[in-house]
């Protein structure tokens, strides 16, 4: 059976890639790079002017990618200035945040949680560092868990980094660079219409996950485990998992 090509789509120029080609793109993206140029210049403009001070800060190019569905992923340019708290705040909004769950990243083999709880682990810190300290370097891994119950995991790869000379409000930025575009499942019973809701008690249960677990409007009102175990299906590894609804 031959594989789909997944495509998503650059948000500074606004072009369409295959999922494979997406990350070249980016590197040379001129729309990517005259939004940082025009950071630069806007600042050499305003040297002189004490109210907006100019920075010099390093931002880094993520690729994030969901462990378990990795037809997901996200593409996003972020200060150094900003923390992990501050990454954390972003893939809840972003794609995660059902119902205040518990989260952390592995770096360097180091924890670091969104809470503590001393009476259970004396090893891990605090999210409230920032990247900067991190030490982050091109190719370095960190991983991502939300959720310790109904986890959803995330793989995060440093791609590059490039300095830039900034006014001081475009210091923390974070902006998503290239996203997924929406996926298309059919749904399983008929084999025929687009899915659109999904069960969140097959999608545990069955080992072909979204595939196995994903319906039409028709069908789901006739799925065994009731239409109302199913909600709907949105751009998100965490699409049908615990209380997500986008």
């Amino acid at each position: 059976m031959k594989k789909a090509i997944l495509k998503g789509k650059c948000s500074y120029c606004l072009s369409t890639f295959s999922q494979n080609m997406i990350e070249t793109h980016l590197l040379s993206c001129k729309s990517r790079q005259d939004f940082f140029k025009e950071a630069t210049t806007s600042s050499s403009k305003t040297t002189g002017n004490k109210r907006k001070k100019v920075d010099e800060v390093t931002y880094y190019l993520l690729e994030i990618t969901s462990a378990e569905y990795p037809e997901y992923w996200l593409y996003i340019d972020l200060s150094e200035d900003l923390t992990l708290h501050n990454l954390d705040s972003f893939l809840r909004d972003t794609w995660l945040e059902c119902c205040g769950h518990l989260s952390s990243f592995i770096v360097m083999e180091e924890t670091y949680e969104s809470q503590i709880d001393r009476l259970i682990s004396n090893d891990s810190k605090s999210m409230r560092i920032k990247l900067k300290e991190l030490l982050l370097e091109k190719d370095m891994n960190i991983g991502y868990m939300y959720d310790y119950g109904s986890s959803t995991l995330l793989n995060i790869k440093v791609v590059s980094s490039h300095r830039v000379i900034t006014t001081k409000n475009r210091s923390k930025l974070i902006k998503i660079s290239a996203r997924n575009d929406d996926i298309d499942y059919k749904c399983f019973s008929c084999k025929k219409e687009k899915a659109t809701e999904i069960c969140t008690i097959c999608i545990c249960e069955k080992a072909g996950g979204r595939k196995q677990s994903s319906f039409c409007k028709s069908c789901s009102s006739e799925h065994e485990c009731g239409e109302e175990m199913t909600s709907p299906i949105v751009n998100s590894p965490r699409s049908g998992i615990c209380g997500y609804t986008g």
